[in-house]
C-alpha cells in the first residue's frame, strides 16, 4: 500500500513540474486498470505476463510517471547536421562501415549508404546517444496522459506496450531495466518497439544488438525502409517519411545530409555540429 501512494504522490508532483494534465488517483486507477486488462488479453495472460504479474508492473515505482519526458524542447531545425565537422564524422563512419552498408544497399535497392548514415546520425548521432529513460515509464506516462476519448491514439499507446513486453518475454529482458529515448525509442536507429518487427540480424551472431551492433542497426533500417516502399524509386522518401514519424523537415535534413556525404570535403570552418538529442 505504501509503495502505491509513493507512486501516486510521484505521479501528482511530476504532473506539477511538466504541466501535463492532473489525473486523480481514481482516474490513473481506473485507466492501469482498463491497461492491465487490455495487456492480459492480449499478451495470453502466460508467464511472465499473467494479470497479477501485470498489475505489479505497473504499480511498482520503477513504473512511476516520467516527467521529464515532457520537458520542453527546442523546435527541431536540423541546421546541427551541415556543419563541416558534422558532415566530416559521416564521411568516416561510411568508410569505416562501408561494406557493410554496402550490402545493405544491394539488398534494399534504393536505400543507399549515405541515407543510412544520414538516418543514423540524427537517430542517435552514431551511437552516442541512446536515451536515459526507462522504455517502460516512457510508453506507461504516455498512455495515462492520453484522453480515453482519443481511442485510436490509446491504442497506439497500448500497442506499443503489448510489442514491448512481448519483447520482454522473447529477448528475455528485464522490463525495467530497457533504457530508451523520451518517446521510447531504442537503440542506434531509435526503433519504437513495435518496430523491432522490422529488425535483422545483420552481423549473424544469432540475436538482435540494435545498440551495439552497427550491422543490426543498418539492415534493420534497410528492411523498414524496404517494407514501408523503398521497393519502389519514388517510395524511399515517403519510406524514410514513415520511419521519422512523418516529420516532413526530418525527411528533407536525411535526404540533404545525405548529399553532403558525396561531395567533395569543404573547406569553410564548421560553425553547427553535434548530436540531434543535444539541439
Amino acid at each position: 500500500m505504501r509503495r502505491l501512494y509513493l507512486c501516486f504522490a510521484l505521479l501528482v508532483a511530476a504532473q506539477v513540474i511538466a504541466g501535463v494534465p492532473k489525473l486523480s488517483r481514481g482516474e490513473i486507477d481506473r485507466r492501469r486498470a482498463a491497461l492491465v486488462d487490455s495487456l492480459a488479453a492480449r499478451l495470453g495472460g502466460t508467464t511472465p505476463f499473467t494479470r497479477d504479474s501485470l498489475e505489479r508492473i505497473f504499480a511498482d515505482p520503477r513504473s512511476a510517471f516520467d516527467a521529464a519526458i515532457f520537458e520542453p524542447r527546442p523546435e527541431q531545425t536540423f541546421t546541427f547536421l551541415f556543419g563541416d565537422s558534422s558532415v566530416e564524422r559521416g564521411r568516416t563512419f561510411l568508410r569505416e562501415h562501408r561494406a557493410v552498408l554496402e550490402h545493405v544497399a544491394k539488398a534494399f535497392r534504393h536505400v543507399t549508404p549515405e541515407l543510412l548514415v544520414a538516418l543514423l546520425r540524427i537517430e542517435s548521432n552514431f551511437g552516442e546517444y541512446l536515451g536515459e529513460h526507462r522504455v517502460l515509464r516512457v510508453l506507461y506516462t504516455r498512455y495515462l496522459v492520453t484522453p480515453p476519448r482519443e481511442r485510436k491514439r490509446v491504442s497506439l499507446r497500448v500497442r506499443e506496450l503489448v510489442c514491448f513486453l512481448s519483447l520482454c518475454r522473447e529477448e528475455e529482458w528485464d522490463p525495467f531495466a530497457v533504457v530508451g529515448s523520451w518517446a521510447g525509442a531504442i537503440g542506434l536507429p531509435q526503433f519504437m518497439p513495435c518496430s523491432f518487427a522490422f529488425v535483422w540480424d545483420g552481423d549473424g551472431a544469432g540475436e538482435i544488438d540494435l545498440a551495439g551492433s552497427v550491422p543490426d542497426a543498418a539492415w534493420s533500417i534497410g528492411n523498414f525502409l524496404w517494407e514501408h516502399g523503398a521497393w519502389q524509386k519514388d517510395g524511399v522518401r515517403r519510406a524514410v517519411w514513415r520511419y521519422c514519424s512523418k516529420s516532413d523537415a526530418y525527411v528533407g535534413a536525411a535526404f540533404r545530409y545525405a548529399t553532403l556525404l558525396t561531395e567533395p570535403k569543404r573547406t569553410r570552418s564548421s560553425s553547427v555540429s553535434g548530436s540531434r538529442n543535444e539541439r
